[in-house]
């Protein structure tokens, strides 16, 4: 390797961020052309990355770990974007570790490697308890993404808020029968509550309007398959205007294509609310509670860096508000 040569250097001459070289050296997600930019860009500048020298000669690895779970929809790539450019201002980068079985649980528990290499550790919608339980050592910082604990540092959505006002914008239609979409995992390490607050939060409402809400109006769906169809054809021909509250902008997307199959107009023979407010919602015409999921992403960054630089700093929480979106589907 050429003396003086760095990861920011590679960057530099591929055209691209440090992030997007760190996850080629890491066999990260890049599409194929920026791939063979970055790989061109290193056999120029004749770069070998030496991670475990740069670690013993420093005691940093400039790499943060982030566990993450299987994911199919855009919710952790704008979030983990967001992660990455505070990480590149300050020369770090990220590392993804992808929890889809217990058998790679397993795996990270037994092999401390990425753990040992890594200066933080961060757990993106993930359950602490069914990971690492709630007194691990990892002897790293840990923080939680989309999920808190009173000992560790969390930077959160407050999704029982969320919960609320989806309700709220369901009863501003005068909408007399109410429905939720509501995830069942099926894989145990996804279980972080998140669902159950966003839900607890729309019952919460509606109790206080005095509308009750049995398990007969809720259509659990798993979170990478989705819904029943045939349950929600059902409620749209049963039910005149009824209000849906579908826990994420997919499952609300279903609900949307199963309507236009018989002909059902949003806004008009039902109304529908999601939750994250992705790209293609205003598109669509989704009313849907928005989350601040880029603002959500730096500041868990900005937390990252600040334990890393000060460990014995005092445990933080950060809650962060989502807000209503109100287009035409309520």
């Amino acid at each position: 390797m050429k003396s003086g040569i760095s990861i920011r250097d590679v960057a530099k001459e591929a055209g691209v961020g440090v992030g997007t070289v760190s996850r080629v050296l890491n066999d990260g997600s890049v599409n194929e052309l920026t791939r063979s930019k970055v790989i061109q860009a290193m056999k120029k500048l004749n770069y070998e990355p030496n991670f475990h020298a740069r670690m013993l000669s420093i005691k940093k690895t400039n790499r943060v770990l982030i566990i993450v779970p299987e994911f199919k929809t855009e919710f952790h790539w704008r979030i983990l974007k967001s992660f990455d450019n505070i990480l590149d201002e300050s020369n770090y980068e990220s590392v993804l570790y992808p929890l889809i079985s217990e058998k790679r649980l397993t795996k990270l528990k037994e092999d401390k490697s990425l753990i040992n290499e890594s200066d933080a550790v961060i757990m993106c919608t993930l359950s602490l308890s069914k990971t690492f339980g709630l007194t691990p050592r990892l002897k790293k910082p840990l923080i939680l993404m989309e999920n808190r604990h009173k000992n560790f540092d969390s930077v959160y959505v407050d999704n029982f808020y969320g919960g609320q006002l989806a309700a709220k914008m369901l009863l501003e239609n005068n909408c007399h029968d109410f429905f939720a979409i509501q995830t069942k995992e099926t894989l145990n390490l996804m279980v972080s509550g998140v669902m159950d607050e966003r839900l607890e939060g729309f019952f919460n409402l509606l109790q206080e309007e005095k509308i009750s809400i049995t398990e007969d109006n809720i259509v659990f769906s798993d979170l990478l398959i989705g819904p029943s169809t045939q349950k929600i054809a059902q409620i749209l021909k049963k039910f005149r205007k009824p209000g849906i509250f579908a826990l994420t902008d997919t499952f609300a997307l279903i609900v949307l294509q199963v309507a236009a199959s018989l002909g059902k107009i949003p806004g008009k023979d039902f109304f529908l609310v999601g939750f994250d407010n992705q790209s293609w919602t205003n598109q669509y015409g989704l009313s849907t509670i928005g989350q601040p999921i880029e603002e959500m992403g730096a500041r868990t960054a900005e937390l990252a860096l600040a334990k890393i630089s000060n460990p014995a700093m005092s445990v933080q929480h950060i809650k962060l508000m989502p807000v209503a979106i109100k287009r035409s589907s309520a």
